[in-house]
């Protein structure tokens, strides 16, 4: 049940494989993470998918952010 790291970012952003045990079986979750967005997902392509999505959208907040701090002319 210890989580193994298996995917970061140049930006920091993480994956982690997770063994969970359930009844009978032992169920394999990845957990996807960038700057405290997380979510569990159930298999490494949805989790690179989530990571690659919220990543996007932090650029995106960045850069907007960005320009309105810029000084008018």
């Amino acid at each position: 049940m210890k989580p193994e790291l298996v995917h970061t970012t140049s930006v920091g952003g993480t994956i982690h494989k997770y063994e969970l045990p359930g009844g009978k079986s032992t169920f394999m979750r990845f957990l996807s993470c960038y700057l405290g967005s997380c979510k569990f997902c159930n298999d490494m392509e949805e989790a690179t998918a989530y990571l690659s999505a919220v990543q996007a959208l932090q650029k995106g907040h960045s850069l907007s952010l960005i320009h309105i701090s810029e000084p008018t002319r």
